[in-house]
Order: C-alpha cells, then structure tokens, then sequence
C-alpha cells in the first residue's frame, strides 16, 4: 500500500462494489483518443500530455520485481491470437501482404530482430497504456489512468511486466494511428483495390510523434525496440476486430508500415 501511495493522484477514486469487482468516480474529462479524433488541441497542448504520460510511467515504473515466472512471449502471443484467424480471412491477408512480398512470418521474424522474444523486465507496468485509457487534467497537467490490464499472456494475475510494454501501447496510439484505425480513418477504396493504407490527415498527428519521441530520446529508450513491440501488437490484435474486415486487413498493413518505418530510424 506504501509503496502505491505516490500513484494515487494518477487515478480515479475507486471503492469496492463486491470480491471481484469495483466501481470509479465519474470523470468529466475525455480520453486521449477522443481529444486526438475529435479535437485540435495544437503542439503546446499535446507536447504537455505525451510529457505528462511519461512523468506517470516514469513514477509507475520505478518499483520492481523479480516476478521471473510470468510469461511475456510476444512471438506466442501473436502467433496464438493469428492461428485463430478464420482461414478465409487468413487467405485474404496473406494475399495483401504476399502483394507486398510480405507474410505474417516475415512480420513476426522482423519484429522479433528488434527486441528479446521474451521480456525480461519485471517493473509495475500498466498493460495497457494506450489513449483510450488515459484521461487527461487539464487544470493539473496530470493524465489519469483506468483499467489495468493485471495479468501476464497466459493470464496469471501480476502487476509486474517490461516497461518498453507501456511504452509500445502508447506509441502504437502516437505512432501506430491505432485510434485511427478503429475509427476507420484511412481510404477504404485504396486499401481494397491495391492493398495500399493511406491514412486520412489527422491535424496533430505528427506533433503527437514528435513530441513521443523526444521524450523517449531523453530516457534512452530504444525506438527500435518499440517499433518491434508495436508490430507484435498490431499482429496480434487482428482477430480481435472480427466484426470489420477492413479493419484487420488495415491493421496488418500498418504492421508492414511500421517494418518499413525501421529501416529509416
């Protein structure tokens, strides 16, 4: 509990509704992503919210453990959640990334060139650290924080995992336009008809990117390492978005986006 205490002020009130459940005080702020979809807030603005968020994962990451027998397999993971793809829409996405002289192996062999298959760090981690689940203060120029993920891949209940998760979940927001993607926000005729992801323009997109990766520079994170994560995430999350094809033949082109993008970093 002692340990928590500097945490507090990064989420919202909470009270216990039953063993297993437990409710939140109402927020009147919105989540990043709909401040990134629906609003322009300009370079000033964003620069303090990515700040912001890496002031709470540098305070959240700074209790450790040696917590060796979870399990952090990003390559198991990933190749777990594709072996649930329909076969059908399988086929179909392995024709677009073959049109590219790509496959869903080559993908996973390249993202796992760029970091250790298995995480090994075991810092208190989020899990989860993406814009829709981080609202910002803006009278206190402090984000908040809700829903934790709590569990290792295999679903063994721990706080504890890499940092460069945290990391990677809000880069695929700031770098990976995954709230774009969900919000369907790319040509749908482009993608169809020559397998080509052209994403809608976004007003602060490429302030959003900077400013994460000065601050990342500043704490001498690897962007490789992210970009490898990323990858993984946005593989793995592919079958998850079965109720729109487009979106999953979206996210595995932003995949291939994103392997490409590493050889210019």
């Amino acid at each position: 509990e002692a340990r928590g205490e500097p945490l507090k002020i990064f989420v919202p009130a909470t009270y216990s509704v039953s063993d297993n459940s437990y409710g939140t005080e109402y927020l009147y702020n919105l989540p990043l992503s709909e401040l990134y979809l629906s609003c322009r807030l300009g370079a000033g603005v964003w620069s303090r919210v990515i700040s912001s968020s890496f002031d709470f994962l540098d305070k959240l990451h700074s209790s450790s453990l040696n917590d060796g027998s979870a399990s952090f397999s990003l390559t198991k993971k990933t190749e777990d959640r594709v072996a649930l793809l329909p076969e059908n829409i399988k086929s179909k996405i392995d024709e677009a990334l073959d049109f590219h002289g790509q496959s869903f192996e080559s993908l996973v062999a390249t993202a796992d060139q760029l970091f250790p298959a298995h995480l090994t760090s075991r810092n208190f981690i989020h899990g989860d650290f993406c814009f829709s689940n981080i609202i910002y203060d803006f009278r206190a120029n402090r984000v908040k924080v809700i829903d934790p993920r709590g569990c290792d891949f295999n679903g063994r209940k721990t706080v504890f995992g890499d940092p460069i998760y945290d990391y990677a979940k809000l880069a695929h927001s700031c770098i990976g336009r995954y709230d774009d993607l969900v919000a369907l926000r790319f040509d749908k005729n482009a993608l169809l008809s020559n397998y080509s992801l052209e994403f809608l323009h976004a007003e602060d997109s490429d302030t959003i990117i900077s400013s994460f990766n000065q601050e990342l520079r500043s704490r001498s994170i690897d962007l490789k390492t992210v970009y490898g994560v990323m990858i993984h995430l946005f593989l793995s999350m592919i079958p998850l978005h079965s109720d729109f094809y487009e979106r999953q033949l979206a996210f595995a082109l932003n995949a291939l986006r994103l392997s490409r993008e590493v050889d210019y970093l």
